[in-house]
């Protein structure tokens, strides 16, 4: 188990609305860390009504591969400005070139954290060496996030990718 001092942070850019999901596209900054959620049902529950900036103690399981955290608790906490989360909204993110698999959670490991589908089939990039990105929700990005043509698809995704591996699609071929 897992217990994360942290500070509830938006990704880079303003969240859209998502089809399906609000943990989609946000994170949680802890010192110089970013990670992303687990889209599940139970996730989505115990973040209903945080706001973006809210200072949290979170008890959990991580998957380092792809920065995902499947949460148990989140309890509010006072915690110091995060300097590195000021920062983050200033970041331009670094240009990648990422092969990989275009995966549901029906076909990720995210070594014995829980997956469901129960939010649909919403989708992240595995490349050759087991990393899992997480799809800003923009664009291309939330049109690969929620799968259709691209499910389970080996894919050629140009990006900004920002901290938590998460990435801002700029081009995506099928391969």
């Amino acid at each position: 188990m897992w217990t994360f001092t942290v500070f509830f942070a938006k990704t880079p850019a303003e969240k859209p609305e998502v089809a399906g999901t609000s943990v989609a596209g946000l994170g949680f900054v802890v010192n110089d860390q970013v990670y992303a959620f687990v889209e599940s049902p139970e996730n989505e529950k115990i973040l209903a009504g945080i706001e973006p900036g809210t200072g949290l103690l979170l008890t959990g399981k991580l998957f380092v591969p792809g920065a995902l955290l499947e949460l148990e608790s989140a309890t509010p906490a006072l915690v110091e400005a995060n300097v590195f989360a000021q920062k983050l909204a200033e970041t331009e993110g670094v240009e990648v070139t990422v092969e990989g698999v275009n995966k549901c959670q029906c076909g990720l490991d995210l070594g014995g954290l829980r997956r469901s589908c129960g939010l649909g089939h919403l989708h992240h990039l595995v490349d050759a060496d087991g990393k899992t990105y997480n799809y800003l929700q923009f664009g291309d990005g939330q049109a690969m996030f929620a799968g259709g043509a691209v499910h389970f698809k080996a894919l050629e995704v140009k990006a900004r990718e920002f901290p938590g591996h998460f990435l801002l699609v700029e081009s995506m071929t099928i391969k």
